[in-house]
């Protein structure tokens, strides 16, 4: 910092850990990091506005090393009482680089830094969009259908099917891409890349299924067009996997 009208304004320390976010190379100075902690023991930062932390937020978890952004706070006391919520772990800060290196987006980030629950700080500023995705990655829209050993054919696209259905994937089929990246950070092991490449190129294929085709058909046919379109989606699924 330049001087001690630093702490006049409590902005001055979320741009500072947003600047640690944008040069993974910085480092705090011992009197401004010190500085840091007196403005949060003298409740500065009580005074912040929810939607002017989230605008630094925004920023910083779309630099190169968001985790640091997060880390600073922690550091200095700001995160209790800015976010209102548990640190994350640092294996939850690691991924958050990750995800942010793969252009993800700060709202899709934040909802994984976020995934256990809307931070009390911060929820009525966030974006319907942060709110979605964790929603998602509640509900286990993270966790793709992978096929089990033990699945037939049927079942597993009636797993796939349902699952899609779960993340809205056939009104937004541009989540599929997006929530492969995310299960491959949160549950790493369960989703190694060379499994989950192959089941994604065929979930692309299967969102393609020509639904206003079957919709046609089945009415001119006088049947259900939801039952139609479900089965014509299942159909088109497992052809792709046996094909």
């Amino acid at each position: 910092h330049v001087s001690p009208a630093f702490e006049e304004d409590p902005v001055r320390l979320l741009r500072l850990a947003r600047f640690m976010a944008r040069w993974p190379w910085a480092n705090v100075h011992e009197d401004t990091f010190m500085l840091c902690q007196s403005m949060v023991e003298a409740g500065e930062v009580d005074s912040l506005v929810a939607e002017r932390v989230w605008q630094e937020f925004a920023k910083g978890l779309c630099e190169p090393s968001p985790r640091r952004l997060v880390a600073l706070l922690v550091a200095v006391g700001a995160w209790d009482r800015i976010i209102r919520q548990s640190p994350p772990t640092t294996q939850a800060m690691a991924r958050l680089d990750a995800l942010a290196a793969q252009g993800l987006g700060a709202e899709i980030v934040a909802a994984v830094l976020w995934s256990s629950g809307v931070p009390p700080g911060l929820g009525h500023a966030l974006p319907k969009q942060v709110h979605d995705w964790i929603s998602l990655i509640a509900r286990g829209a993270s966790r793709l259908p992978l096929r089990r050993p033990d699945e037939s054919d049927h079942t597993w696209a009636n797993r796939c099917l349902a699952w899609c259905q779960e993340a809205d994937l056939f009104r937004r089929p541009e989540r599929l891409p997006q929530l492969k990246l995310v299960a491959e950070q949160l549950e790493p092991q369960q989703h190694p890349p060379s499994d989950t490449a192959g089941l994604v190129t065929m979930l692309e294929a299967l969102l393609e299924t020509p639904v206003g085709a079957l919709a046609k058909a089945a009415q001119a046919r006088g049947d259900s067009i939801p039952e139609a379109v479900a089965q014509g989606r299942r159909q088109r699924l497992i052809a792709l996997m046996q094909g």
